[in-house]
């Protein structure tokens, strides 16, 4: 038989089409809403009889914590009796005030009328999704207390020509499919032939998809569709790389059938790293989706032209989609300031003036700040706090020697821990200490997502190596005096405000 379920509880509203045979049970599809339920019946007829009691008393007992649970009380006994009689009086005294409020059945019904609209259109759209007609549709079972009143049962009889069933109790149903489940588990657990020789096979609520970029808008692009079977696996391989040298990508996990992902559930915001950098475009990335039977869901990324799995992470930026659609992209900033010995004197002056000018114009953006010297160690953790930043680069000293590979370890681990985008800003006059675990330390940040860039002052500098050490050429910045080193800092916080994701 062909039977549709339809439950109705106190907070949600779910309907379901399913092919029941003696062994199996196949669902064939489903919809519902998580804020539609008998909670929203009992606020209409609150609504009604509040707004009668402030029309009578000039009182509105919603304003009242504990009046409004008082009346919500009188309210949802109200919803009861009227599922047994045609009328009810709502006795209700507030203040030294009372109401005395018939509350008819056919007035209930006509408050809640959109509710009913939208549980008709839900169900229709099962249907619909099913490839039923409501004549194929041999039974209709009621689950959930909600499905008492006589407008549900009124609408089923109008939709499908005939009551729902009463030989399902609606309040023990759900239980009683709990203990067949329960019974087919615990012998597949201790190895055992079922008692219970049923299958099930059940299809995903709703569609999964990832939130991409085109044409300058967000879309979201469905890869495990609406009513497929689980367990689900499906793959597709037309992602590309957005901009020169991408090593990360950002996967937003959204649930819904809207084009537009602000108007889907964001189930998890996840970071992909390791990809190849090349330019713009040339980068194809496949993405697959798995749905197992427990309603779990993995997510994989992997580089076409490599064939390699990429690592991933859940990602800790402070970023929400809203922001992504409007452009608005955050991000932690690392100073990392050479504080060797011939940073000593007007050098280091200038390098605080660039970095406390940089930090003024880089906080009104959002991003956060932190600041790391070399040697020296951490000053202060990326913070928005502008107060400790400067605190923190007032502390700046040249005491000796240059370890630049430290500063940039520590950088990466810092943000390995904090995510968001990661851009490293180094500041140095000379040569490093250790310059091969150096620039071994720059591939590791470089892969795992972050960007480097370098700012060498003066003329002791060794620009080839700097400019390697960058993310790209174009990252390496060559300041000939202190006198420089403002105005670089200057561009770099403009560069920052302009920052795409």
């Amino acid at each position: 038989k062909k039977l549709l379920v339809f439950d109705l509880g106190g907070g949600t509203f779910d309907v379901t089409i399913v092919d029941v045979t003696d062994t199996e049970i196949n669902v064939l599809a489903t919809d519902g809403a998580d804020e539609l339920g008998g909670k929203d019946w009992d606020d209409a007829i609150i609504r009604h009889v509040a707004s009668k009691f402030e029309e009578k008393h000039d009182l509105d007992p919603l304003s009242d914590p504990a009046a409004y649970n008082a009346l919500r009380q009188k309210c949802v006994s109200a919803k009861l009796s009227l599922t047994r009689r045609p009328k009810v009086r709502v006795f209700y005294d507030f203040e030294g005030k009372v109401l005395r409020e018939e509350v008819t059945r056919e007035l209930f019904e006509s408050l809640t009328v959109g509710l009913m609209r939208r549980i008709e259109s839900m169900m229709l759209d099962v249907l619909d999704d099913a490839d039923i007609e409501p004549t194929e549709i041999d039974r209709v079972i009621l689950a959930g207390g909600a499905t008492r009143m006589p407008m549900v049962r009124a609408l089923i009889d109008r939709i499908f020509g005939e009551p729902p069933t009463a030989d399902v109790n609606p309040d023990e149903c759900v239980a009683l499919g709990a203990a067949l489940e329960a019974a087919i588990c615990s012998a597949e657990l201790a190895g055992e032939t079922s008692s219970v020789p049923l299958r099930t096979h059940d299809v995903t609520s709703h569609s999964l998809g990832m939130v991409v970029f085109r044409r300058e808008q967000l879309h979201n692009s469905r890869i495990i569709m609406k009513n497929s079977r689980i367990p689900a696996d499906f793959t597709r391989e037309n992602y590309v790389t957005s901009h020169d040298s991408q090593t990360t990508m950002d996967l937003w996990l959204v649930q819904g059938e809207n084009k537009n992902p602000l108007e889907c559930n964001v189930l998890g915001h996840f970071e992909f790293y390791g990809i190849t950098p090349r330019p713009a475009g040339e980068t194809v990335l496949s993405v697959t989706f798995r749905y197992n039977a427990n309603g779990i869901v993995e997510v994989e990324a992997m580089d076409v032209e490599t064939g390699q799995i990429l690592p991933h992470r859940l990602s800790t930026s402070n970023q929400t989609l809203k922001d992504l659609a409007q452009n608005r992209s955050f991000a932690e900033v690392l100073l990392l300031i050479d504080c060797s010995g011939s940073m000593y004197g007007p050098s280091m002056t200038a390098a605080k003036t660039a970095a406390m000018g940089f930090v003024e114009r880089t906080l009104d953006q959002g991003h956060s700040i932190g600041v790391i010297a070399f040697p020296g160690g951490l000053m202060t953790e990326p913070t928005k706090n502008k107060e400790q930043i400067f605190t923190a680069i007032n502390s700046l000293r040249a005491v000796g020697s240059t370890p630049l590979a430290e500063g940039i370890e520590m950088a990466n681990s810092l943000f390995t821990k904090n995510g968001a985008n990661r851009v490293l800003i180094v500041l140095a006059d000379g040569h490093p200490d250790l310059p091969d675990r150096a620039m071994v330390a720059s591939q590791a940040l470089r892969t795992d997502g972050g960007r480097l860039i370098t700012v060498g002052v003066g003329s002791h500098v060794q620009p080839d190596y700097l400019s390697a050490l960058a993310s790209t050429p174009s990252d390496y910045h060559h300041c000939k005096a202190n006198i420089e080193l403002e105005e670089t800092f200057i561009n770099l916080a403009t560069e920052l405000h302009s920052m795409e994701n």
